[in-house]
């Protein structure tokens, strides 16, 4: 009895080590198994969860309220967007307009990866030839002057064919997030 229960607990933490020791894929299109513009009825069966309306509501009217998932051991930030429909009595419906993911494990299939240094990270976009814009803002004091402390640092891959930008979150030069969301054309 005591092997049977040592042997299922290792197989459990085995499995669990697995699931979490795979790699976060993540392009201009999606975030792990969550592609943007996916309705929220195909999020729910991937999440396996039900989401309320209360809350599918507030996140769409709130840009930076953003719904936390965790799925298979990795976290994800999700903000949904109304459908448009010409008929004011249809019941509203919401698609994926935006996900964020930290997970130590994410990283895009030309290398790209939380945890690395933004030097790396325009070697890898220049030698691909992909256009990338590098931003940082920094703190301002009362009078609107900058006072020299970084704030934010970001880098945006835009990818203009599907409408898509893939920003990547720095601190101190580091990757710490990934986002995506529809860039300027998209809707």
């Amino acid at each position: 009895m005591l092997k049977k229960i040592f042997v299922s607990v290792l197989l459990f933490l085995m499995v669990q080590n697995y699931l979490l020791a795979q790699d976060v894929a993540v392009s201009t299109l999606k975030i792990g198994p969550f592609k943007l513009e996916m309705p929220l009825a195909d999020v729910e069966v991937i999440a396996n969860k039900k989401f309320s309306e209360a809350q599918i509501k507030q996140n769409a009217a709130n840009y930076d309220n953003w719904i936390n998932l965790i799925k298979d051991g990795v976290a994800y930030k999700l903000g949904f967007q109304e459908i448009y429909n010409e008929n004011e009595n249809a019941k509203k419906q919401y698609k994926l307009s935006r996900v964020k993911c930290n997970n130590a494990n994410a990283k895009t299939k030309s290398g790209i990866a939380i945890g690395m240094h933004k030097l790396e990270v325009f070697k890898l976009l220049d030698a691909q030839n992909l256009e990338y814009h590098y931003t940082k803002f920094y703190e301002r004091d009362e009078n609107g002057k900058r006072t020299g402390k970084k704030i934010f640092e970001y880098i945006t891959i835009d990818d203009a064919d599907a409408s898509k930008v893939l920003t990547l979150k720095l601190e101190n030069g580091i990757i710490v997030e990934f986002e995506l969301a529809y860039g300027q054309d998209g809707c």
